[in-house]
């Protein structure tokens, strides 16, 4: 196995540990009861077709008064939303196939650079 696997390999086993500790949750961006930006958890026990979803707080994205923060916030909070656990596993299997089928073609090192940055900003450092 070389460098460029391992990395991968790495960077997958991550992702796919964080994701599997939510379980079936899923994520996205709500309010709380004061009007403020959050990112909400919810599983398929919390949706009702009568009273809507009802969400947990994983993440508090409220921002203060400060100029153009709704515009970072806002779209901060749709990618994270985005990248639920569900997503998270997908992935990670992603990741471990570039790996298992190594070329060094273009998705092998799109999926390399995305393993450096996921590692990077989890393990600190430069990879």
């Amino acid at each position: 196995m070389n460098l460029q696997q391992d990395l991968l390999r790495r960077a997958a086993a991550l992702i796919r540990d964080r994701a599997l500790q939510f379980d079936d949750e899923r994520w996205m961006v709500d309010q709380d009861e004061h009007g403020r930006l959050i990112i909400g958890t919810y599983g398929p026990e919390d949706v009702d077709p009568d009273t809507g979803t009802s969400t947990s707080i994983v993440a508090d994205l409220s921002y203060g008064d400060e100029p153009g923060a709704p515009a970072i916030a806002v779209p901060a909070a749709n990618h994270i939303a985005g990248l639920d656990p569900a997503t998270g596993v997908m992935l990670a299997d992603w990741l471990d196939t570039a790996a298992d089928q190594w070329s060094g073609g273009r998705l092998d090192q799109a999926a390399l650079r995305m393993a450096r940055v996921y590692l990077r900003d989890t393990e600190g450092g430069d990879l």
